[in-house]
C-alpha cells in the first residue's frame, strides 16, 4: 500500500512540474509582449523576431524556435570535440549541449564571458541544444527592414540579409535548419 501511496506522490510531483513549467513559458512569452507593446509597437507577431549579438553581427531567430535566456550555467566539457561545442549543461532535468553560436557560423572561438547569454532552442525542435551569444538585443520588428536574399550556399541555416533604418545589417538564422544540418551534428574531431 505505501508503494502505491509513494507511486502517486511521484506522480502528482511530475504533474506539478509541467505546470510550473507551462507557467513560466507563458508568463516569459507575456512579458515579450508587453515589452513590445511598451515599446509602441502593434507589430502582427509575424514581424517579431528575437535579435541577438554575436561578436560584431547582429542575428535574429523566429520566436517559435527559441526557449529561456540563461545566465552562466555550469558547463561540463566534452572531450575530443569540435572547438564550436562548448560542452553540456543541466537546465529543468535535462542534459543540454551548448554551441558557441558564433564558432558554429564560422567566426573564432573565444572565451567565456560573464556578460555572455545562453539561449535554449524551443522544446518543439526535438534536440535538446542552446547557444552562446554576446548578448540579447530583444525583440525586434522586421517590417520596417528592407530585405535582400542571400546568394551564398554554404551555410543554408542564413536565410536573408536585412538592414535596418539606422542602417545596421541583420542576418536571419533558421535554427531548424541549423540544429539538423550534418555540420552542427558532427561535433566529434
Amino acid at each position: 500500500m505505501q508503494d502505491l501511496h509513494s507511486s502517486d506522490s511521484l506522480h502528482q510531483r511530475g504533474i506539478k512540474k509541467i505546470a510550473r513549467r507551462h507557467q513560466l513559458r507563458e508568463f516569459q512569452k507575456e512579458i515579450a509582449e508587453k515589452t513590445f507593446r511598451s515599446e509602441g509597437k502593434n507589430t502582427a507577431p509575424d514581424h517579431r523576431r528575437l535579435g541577438v549579438q554575436v561578436g560584431e553581427d547582429f542575428l535574429f531567430m523566429h520566436l517559435v524556435q527559441t526557449g529561456e535566456v540563461i545566465t552562466s550555467p555550469v558547463i561540463t566539457p566534452v572531450p575530443h570535440t569540435q572547438a564550436w561545442f562548448l560542452g553540456l549543461f543541466s537546465h529543468r532535468d535535462r542534459l543540454i549541449g551548448l554551441t558557441d553560436l558564433a564558432g558554429i557560423v564560422g567566426h573564432n572561438v573565444t572565451e567565456n564571458i560573464k556578460t555572455d547569454k545562453v539561449l535554449t532552442c524551443a522544446p518543439a525542435l526535438s534536440l535538446h541544444c542552446a547557444f552562446r551569444v554576446t548578448r540579447i538585443v530583444g525583440l525586434i520588428d522586421i517590417a520596417g527592414m528592407t530585405s535582400e536574399v542571400r546568394t551564398e550556399k554554404e551555410s543554408p541555416w542564413f536565410r536573408k540579409n536585412y538592414m535596418d533604418k539606422n542602417k545596421v545589417k541583420w542576418t536571419e538564422i533558421d535554427l531548424q535548419i541549423l540544429i539538423n544540418h550534418p555540420t552542427f551534428l558532427n561535433i566529434a574531431l
